[in-house]
């Protein structure tokens, strides 16, 4: 079983949700808006280069731990230390109380 640790969660993550807003006129635009700012512990974090057909690049993977927040999916992403993330999986852990979100640089 994984352990949270509360005295390990020492970093402000944001969870955010893309919204879609009609405007008057009837365009549809797209904002990210966060709805949760918990406490999270970073598990893993590494970077790794990458070559790509445009040239050389450098992608990151992060996993957080945090106490449960509901409804979190990979269609959302996190802010951390003024880089964006996109989600690529979420675990529940210590029998439904936390998770672990695994994501990317985007």
């Amino acid at each position: 079983m994984t352990m949270i640790k509360a005295g390990a969660m020492r970093h402000q993550i944001t969870l955010e949700r893309m919204t879609e807003t009609v405007q008057p006129s009837g365009a549809v635009s797209q904002t990210w808006a966060s709805y949760a700012t918990p406490r999270a512990e970073i598990v893993q974090q590494e970077l790794a280069d990458y070559l790509s057909g445009a040239g050389e690049g450098t992608t990151g993977t992060i996993a957080f731990r945090l106490w449960y927040v509901p409804n979190v999916s990979t269609a959302d992403r996190i802010t951390y230390n003024g880089a964006t993330y996109a989600i690529i999986g979420v675990l529940e852990i210590a029998n439904g109380r936390g998770l672990e979100i695994r994501a990317v640089t985007q």
